[in-house]
């Protein structure tokens, strides 16, 4: 069976991992050289306003008309030939993604400089240990850490009253 299933292709409910092959992309990225960096960064960003665009099935055409542009100038923005903050605020507000854009930018940050997650997880614990805080995006788990093992799991029995 030649059943192939590309990641990029597949539509989840979900922002966030509608996005997550861009972000893939950027993590593994990392310790490229600065040419091949600066190259993924704009295929990246380029690649988010597409997909946010796709993530809630509008076309070119229906985002032009929207925006009141011509649609070359939206295959322009969507190309990275235009660069427009105008274009970038029209297209989170039309696909509601102030958040996934915000997320994004913090994963960018991360990719520019990756001794941020060290730090945030590093903030992460110290945090969940003080107060009982729990950041967001933080892994409770430590990279070094050994697996635990399961020695017993005991079954409820739920009684439903009537």
């Amino acid at each position: 069976m030649d059943a192939e299933i590309n990641i990029e292709d597949f539509h989840f409910q979900s922002h966030r991992k509608y996005m997550t092959p861009i972000y893939w992309k950027l993590r593994h990225a990392e310790l490229l050289s600065d040419d091949e960096k600066l190259a993924v960064l704009r295929s990246s960003i380029r690649q988010f306003f597409v997909r946010i665009r796709l993530f809630i099935n509008l076309s070119i055409e229906q985002v032009a008309e929207r925006l009141k542009v011509t649609v070359q100038e939206i295959e322009s923005f969507e190309s990275g030939s235009l660069k427009s903050p105008e274009f970038e605020r029209a297209y989170c507000d039309l696909c509601h993604a102030w958040f996934e854009l915000e997320y994004f930018e913090r994963r960018v940050r991360e990719f520019q400089n990756p001794d941020i997650r060290e730090k945030r997880n590093d903030l992460g614990f110290a945090l969940l240990r003080s107060f009982g805080i729990l950041m967001p995006d933080f892994k409770l788990q430590k990279p070094e850490a050994e697996p635990a093992k399961v020695l017993q799991i005991h079954r409820q029995d739920f009684v439903c009253i009537e």
